[in-house]
């Protein structure tokens, strides 16, 4: 979803199913900040899905090596999730202008140089070593258990100063005062029926 200009959303639960929900927001650069709002479903079902040896990567956004994401973002990113069994290695191009972190969602891994090990909920960022010099067989994660998944995040600093305030990330004070100003003389729409 781009807020952009102003959109008004809440995430309410699937009935009589099960969702897993990660939510990651993204601020945009200044000339960016008052686009039009729109709306994109990315079902992980039809996302394009590179196979590897003991694993596959799905590839929800942007590019990685001939593969495209189906998710349309307003900045360069790339979203990745590498499922992976033990004692799989991966190694995960990043386009060379982007910062990048990993989210563990399930079992352990080794990851980096160094051989950092993260568990489940951990986090840790990726920086420009970890994906150009390589050790372990040209791996930068390996795989320490079984059913391995994590998330791998990347994106272009946008190098702006930001002011977060409630709901509204802009970047200066006057400009959150006048996206509340806004906010309150219904610049966003109706307020949401319940």
């Amino acid at each position: 979803m781009n807020a952009g200009s102003g959109a008004r959303h809440a995430e309410e639960a699937v009935s009589d199913d099960i969702a897993h929900t990660l939510q990651l927001w993204l601020n945009l650069p200044k000339e960016k900040k008052f686009s039009k709002p729109y709306y994109q479903n990315v079902y992980s079902e039809a996302t394009p899905t590179i196979e590897i040896d003991r694993g596959f990567v799905k590839i929800f956004a942007g590019q990685i090596g001939n593969i495209v994401g189906p998710l349309q973002s307003m900045v360069p990113i790339t979203i990745a999730e590498a499922n992976l069994e033990e004692g799989a290695c991966y190694q995960h191009q990043l386009p060379v202008t982007h910062q990048a972190f990993v989210y563990v969602l399930s079992s352990e891994l080794e990851i980096g140089d160094e051989r950092t090990v993260l568990k489940k909920h951990d986090v840790a960022t990726l920086t420009m070593t970890d994906q150009v010099s390589l050790s372990h067989d040209n791996c930068s994660i390996v795989a320490r258990s079984r059913r391995v998944k994590l998330l791998i995040y990347s994106g272009e600093p946008i190098k702006e100063t930001i002011v977060p305030y409630g709901p509204f990330v802009m970047n200066s004070e006057e400009e959150i005062k006048e996206a509340y100003h806004d906010y309150r003389t219904g610049k966003f729409g109706p307020a949401a029926k319940s």
